[in-house]
């Protein structure tokens, strides 16, 4: 901006000693307005609407990854460094019971049918495939809940450990009432599971009398989910929060 600005007055100024001096008159609104100005302007506004917009998507990305706070904090950022700071917080991991269980007789489950119905190549593939999907689905639905109670008390999603989600209260953002959030989250999580399950329970109420039906006329039977439960634990106290990593 500074050169046009600088651009605009050297020909200006040449417009008019060229004028007083040698009697030539040299265009100046199309040069100055139409050329520097407006060609200026429209390329600073198409930066802006594009910088504006793939800040959004870099956003929205990794908001799904890590907590919208985190990559606030990262965004501001001029320059990345490796460190931490002292502080005092909470922690809250929450673990779906059963899960394990229920992952290991899913599997022995569609084996079993493998073995039984004699498919082989693509067709036992695809069988399997549909199983990992139906147990992903299910864990995510579970994660889906302990997330939604902790944004909703302000607290960090650090990771997902397979079945096992853990959140932080106090960081990036500092919060003095992070212990009361974390366990009013945890009671919200078990609260929430609960109404979960019991539309599970009533889904494969439905599901067994339907399958009732399908047995008996030769169908395939429909899938129950399992009702699986949610164990929480807490802890208070001094934490060493930052980056961690490589520079690279």
């Amino acid at each position: 901006s500074l050169s046009v600005l600088v651009l605009v007055a050297g020909y200006v100024g040449l417009s008019v000693w060229a004028f007083q001096v040698h009697r030539l008159w040299l265009p100046l609104a199309l040069p100055v307005v139409g050329a520097l100005l407006m060609t200026h302007v429209c390329l600073v506004t198409w930066r802006v609407v594009c910088e504006q917009q793939e800040r959004r998507r870099v956003h929205s990305i990794f908001s799904r990854v890590v907590s919208p706070d985190v990559v606030e904090e990262l965004l501001v950022q001029q320059k990345l460094s490796l460190g931490g700071s002292l502080r005092e917080m909470t922690v809250l991991f929450a673990d779906i019971r059963g899960f394990t269980r229920f992952t290991d007789e899913s599997q022995r489950r569609i084996q079993e049918e493998v073995r039984i119905q004699q498919l082989q190549g693509s067709r036992a593939e695809a069988l399997l495939e549909e199983n990992a999907r139906e147990t992903l689905t299910i864990v995510n639905q579970y994660l889906a809940v302990i997330a939604d109670c902790v944004k909703h008390h302000r607290g960090t999603i650090d990771k997902y450990i397979g079945d096992c989600a853990m959140a932080f209260w106090g960081a990036p953002v500092k919060n003095d009432r992070h212990a009361t959030a974390a366990v009013k989250a945890a009671i919200d999580a078990q609260r929430a599971i609960a109404d979960l399950n019991v539309r599970r329970a009533q889904e494969n109420e439905s599901a067994e009398r339907e399958n009732a039906t399908r047995k008996a006329a030769g169908l395939p039977l429909r899938r129950t989910h399992p009702v699986l439960t949610l164990g929480t634990g807490i802890n208070t106290g001094l934490m060493t929060v930052g980056l961690m990593g490589s520079d690279q």
